[in-house]
């Protein structure tokens, strides 16, 4: 496995800047991100921009393993046009950068909805976003979110089956399950098979997790991988068992994500090695 980098610590850094920060440490890839005041955003990321930035990539060993597009997918009377319009700009910009997978999370349910016609109306609309994504030679990945329409193993797998495309698979991220006293070791086991990209994020718990849909940030607070109660390398042996060799991209939401990112590189990578 390779241990990576989620931007979504760094809004409005200079992707040049990251890049050295990663390198500097070893990391072996970096996820970008697409939102408003990145510097990969649709509207800033043309053709120029993103050669830039595959150059300085390359330059520092480091490949760019996902482009991130997160966004509520369905807004009042089950409207999906924004969502799907944001999606396919970032696809574009995921193809300028040369990264292989796009992902995107549902958002929850919008109020004032029908859910079964939120339901349908997300379903309709990642089909497209999955046909287009293939169009350019990409997967989407949809990761559960706490709090999302998709947050549970079984509503993810329902969907999945539900579009049945190749093109749809699943970022997984076991936190979401952990923050909330959840079993992510199920979950992964039951989303296996659509795997193809995984988060990590690690919490110190004030108290036991709670069975919410919201985590109290007073009960679990973020800190770097390795530093929490997250059983990170059980985590990774799971993984591992499964046959996946991918990308393990850290999200780093502290306030001194500079250190954060090189605690989490001295407690990762060691383990990433053993066997």
């Amino acid at each position: 496995m390779t241990l990576g980098f989620c931007s979504s610590a760094y809004p409005g850094r200079a992707v040049v800047e990251v890049l050295d920060k990663l390198a500097a440490v070893g990391y072996g890839a970096v996820e970008l991100f697409t939102w408003e005041g990145h510097p990969c955003h649709p509207a800033a990321c043309g053709a120029a921009e993103a050669a830039a930035i595959r150059r300085s990539a390359a330059e520092r060993g480091l490949r760019i393993s996902a482009v991130s597009a997160h966004t509520d997918w369905v807004t009042g009377g089950g409207n999906t046009s924004v969502a799907l319009d944001f999606t396919c700009r970032s696809a574009e910009v995921a193809d300028r950068l040369g990264a292989p997978l796009l992902i995107t999370s549902t958002g929850p349910f919008p109020p004032a909805c029908d859910r079964f016609a939120a339901w349908d109306a997300l379903r309709a609309a990642l089909l497209q976003a999955a046909e287009y994504a293939a169009s350019l030679g990409l997967t989407l990945c949809l990761e559960p979110h706490v709090g999302h329409i998709c947050m549970t193993w079984e509503s993810t797998l329902k969907l999945i089956r539900e579009i049945g495309s190749p093109h749809l698979r699943v970022n997984f991220d076991a936190s979401h399950y952990f923050v909330l006293g959840l079993d992510h070791r199920v979950a992964l086991e039951q989303l296996r098979d659509y795997v193809v990209y995984v988060h990590l994020k690690d919490f110190r718990f004030r108290r036991a997790p709670l069975g919410h849909l919201t985590p109290s940030p007073s009960n679990a607070e973020a800190t770097a991988l390795g530093e929490g109660d997250f059983p990170l390398a059980e985590h990774l042996a799971h993984l591992r068992s499964l046959g996946y060799n991918g990308v393990v991209s850290a999200e780093l939401y502290l306030n001194d994500p500079a250190a954060a990112l090189k605690q989490t590189a001295a407690n990762v990578l060691p383990l990433l090695r053993a066997r």
